[in-house]
C-alpha cells in the first residue's frame, strides 16, 4: 500500500449497524469508522456516540439559528452571537409541554422569538410613558 504511512496510527476499524423505526418503516444503516483507539467495544461506542452528539448539536445550531449563513464580520460579535445561540439552544432543548409531550425545537424557537418581540414592545412602551 503506497500510502501506508498516512495510516500509521490506525489500530481499529469499527462497524456500527443502526436500525431506525419511524411509524411502519424500518431502515438499517451500516457505518464504518477508522480509529486510533485500541480495539475496545465500549470505548469505540462511547467515542462514536460522543461524536454524533456534537454533530447533532451543530446541526441544531445550523437549522434552528442558521449558523452557517451568519456573515458577522467582527470576530468578537460572531463569538458573542455563537454563545447566545448556544445558551438559547440549551434552554429550549430540554423543555416539554405541561402534559409531558416533547415539542421539537422549531416551535419552541418561534414561540420564544414571539415572546421576545412582545417583551420588547411592552418594555419600549413602558419607557415611552416614563419620558
Amino acid at each position: 500500500m503506497p500510502q501506508k504511512k498516512l495510516w500509521a496510527g490506525l489500530t481499529s476499524i469499527v462497524m456500527t449497524k443502526n436500525t431506525i423505526t419511524k411509524g411502519d418503516m424500518t431502515t438499517t444503516e451500516v457505518r464504518y469508522f477508522i480509529s486510533s483507539l485500541p480495539l475496545d467495544v465500549e470505548a469505540a461506542a462511547f467515542a462514536i456516540r460522543s461524536h454524533w452528539m456534537v454533530e447533532s448539536y451543530h446541526w441544531h445550531l445550523d437549522v434552528t439559528f442558521r449558523e452557517d449563513s451568519n456573515h458577522t464580520l467582527v470576530q468578537v460579535a460572531a463569538y458573542n452571537l455563537n454563545i447566545i445561540k448556544k445558551m438559547a439552544l440549551n434552554t429550549l432543548k430540554p423543555s416539554s409541554a405541561p402534559d409531558g409531550v416533547i415539542i421539537s425545537i422549531s416551535p419552541k424557537f418561534t414561540c420564544a422569538s414571539h415572546m421576545a418581540v412582545l417583551l420588547f414592545f411592552l418594555y419600549s412602551s413602558f419607557l415611552r410613558r416614563l419620558t
